[in-house]
């Protein structure tokens, strides 16, 4: 059976891969977009619980999550992504944790069909990660306690520009489908990953 380490590499390879393939393809203009993708996250461990002063035993690590990013394709298929991501809230009684991220990623792209519509994408970059523990404690008050840190995020996913078709003002190509997975590398707390799906609009083309 592969190793956790096994796989994070092998991820971290595939994205790097795709972002390096990116640069064969066709030249096209400079692209501005905006994607809202919806989801699952979760921790491979309960360590990033130990944010709180409190036995984290019991709790749950898989929750849901929603992203929002602004992507600019400056070159042919290489495109600076930068987004915020709001991370399921772990919480047993009185103890809640709020997790949530900012990232700034270089996205690779990779045609799968003639007309470019699919793309296969990878990308690498940082996440600003924020944990954000409370725990009550009745007459005692209540206990808070916050954990931040800049980590290394890697993503990999597919990319559906919708067909031409023209709707008065509005031109379905605009409008991409999308899914994907992230994965960020943390210390301090621990490993998050990320899979979502969701729908973006081309602003400028």
């Amino acid at each position: 059976m592969r190793t956790h380490n096994q796989i994070t590499k092998s991820i971290a390879f595939v994205a790097a891969m795709l972002m390096s393939a990116s640069v064969l393809a066709t030249e096209v203009s400079p692209t501005l977009y905006v994607e809202g993708n919806f989801g699952g996250s979760g921790a491979d461990t309960g360590d990033i619980l130990d944010v709180t002063p409190v036995n984290r035993s019991g709790f749950s690590d898989e929750g849901f999550a929603w992203n929002i990013n602004a992507i600019f394709e400056f070159y042919p298929n290489v495109a600076i992504e930068f987004g915020y991501t709001d991370l399921d809230n772990a919480k047993q009684g009185s103890t809640k944790v709020e997790l949530d991220a900012w990232h700034a990623m270089l996205r690779g792209y990779v045609p799968l069909t003639e007309d470019k519509k699919l793309r296969l994408f990878g990308k690498a970059g940082a996440a600003f990660v924020q944990a954000d523990g409370k725990t009550s404690a009745g007459a005692l008050g209540t206990f808070r306690r916050d954990r931040d840190e800049t980590s290394p995020q890697i993503g990999v996913g597919l990319m559906y520009e919708m067909p031409d078709r023209q709707w008065g003002w509005f031109n379905t190509n605009r409008i991409m489908l999308n899914t994907q997975f992230n994965y960020i590398f943390t210390q301090e707390l621990d490993d998050i990953y990320i899979i979502t799906g969701g729908i973006g609009l081309k602003l400028i083309d």
